[in-house]
């Protein structure tokens, strides 16, 4: 058998079955903070005996640096026969082909199976997609906290489905973690050969749907534009961002609003980036969205967003203590 490579698994304390990035997001949303969240493998027999599984990373905010390593489960307990998660391994034959296969199939299957968690569709509609699915409470126990055994095995809210084979996310930061890894681990050969299809575009390279800032243009849209940016402003809740590299030559800020924040649910880990600003040398920044004119900036625009879910931060390489 494969090693397992574990998307999902069950949270004791949120009580559902998250990917790593919620649970980041969850994780750093408590108040008072945790010290850590408790896995079980969400496959429901594997559950049901209490298999347990490691989330790695996942109590720390995104960052980039030298050794970077993807928040991801990996597996503590042995699972048990016809777990979700055990694969049989690839049966190639001399040519490194399965039969059947081409060899551009090939590449993209051989670059896949190096990601933790790479992603098939993405849904970039407009809606919040936060609701946790219902559970059913269960007898068994699992320190001291009530596990369902049913009623709880999907992802909440996010449209994930890996037990079809294709795997997809409604989840922006969850398709940045993707990217990030994806663009850490692979050859810049490898990369390219990754696709994504996304609702409303169809089928895109990877590669080409994230757009970096200073490669976009004034009627940019349908992509997410990512760049260096810097905390600019506080407005009570809400903030300004303001990009190093500009667009036609304009500078360009995202703005959030105080009442954009008010109805975001995971703003305290939202704040809690934010909070870090002084320690990082830039923040990275990944929006959905489409340029406008920036009201009271002279030539200025703003990146606009619909919605937070919209928008993903990673944190900067920490700066050296002599320049703090």
């Amino acid at each position: 058998m494969a090693s397992l490579r574990i998307m999902r698994a069950y949270c004791i304390e949120l009580r559902e079955v998250v990917t790593i990035t919620q649970a980041r997001i969850e994780f750093l949303s408590r108040e008072p903070l945790l010290s850590r969240f408790h896995f079980l493998c969400s496959d429901e027999k594997c559950r049901e005996k209490g298999v347990r599984v490691i989330g790695v990373n996942y109590r720390e905010n995104a960052q980039e640096s030298v050794k970077h390593v993807t928040a991801h489960y990996r597996e503590q307990d042995t699972h048990l026969p016809g777990c979700e998660w055990q694969h049989e391994e690839d049966t190639e034959g001399p040519d490194g082909l399965l039969p059947g296969e081409s060899e551009d199939t090939a590449r993209k299957r051989k670059a896949r199976r190096k990601l933790n968690d790479f992603i098939d569709v993405f849904d970039p509609t407009d809606h919040d997609g936060t609701k946790p699915a219902e559970t059913e409470k269960s007898p068994i126990d699992y320190g001291g906290i009530g596990v369902p055994v049913s009623g709880g095995g999907q992802a909440r809210g996010n449209n994930d489905s890996e037990l079809t084979g294709v795997n997809r996310t409604n989840d922006l930061e969850r398709l940045v973690e993707s990217f990030r890894d994806a663009k850490e681990k692979l050859s810049d050969e490898e990369f390219s050969t990754l696709e994504l299809q996304v609702k409303g575009i169809g089928k895109i390279k990877l590669k080409h749907y994230f757009q970096r800032l200073n490669y976009s243009k004034t009627w940019s849209t349908h992509r997410i534009i990512y760049g260096g940016a810097i905390l600019d402003k506080r407005y009570g809740q809400g903030f300004r961002l303001k990009f190093y590299d500009t667009v036609e030559g304009k500078p360009v800020f995202l703005y959030v609003s105080p009442a954009m924040m008010k109805e975001y649910r995971h703003r305290k880990y939202l704040d809690g980036i934010l909070s870090k600003v002084d320690e990082v040398r830039f923040l990275r920044v990944y929006a959905l969205g489409h340029f406008e004119e920036a009201p009271g900036e002279s030539d200025g625009l703003n990146l606009v967003i619909s919605h937070l879910r919209h928008l993903a931060i990673v944190l900067g390489p920490t700066k050296n203590k002599a320049t703090r």
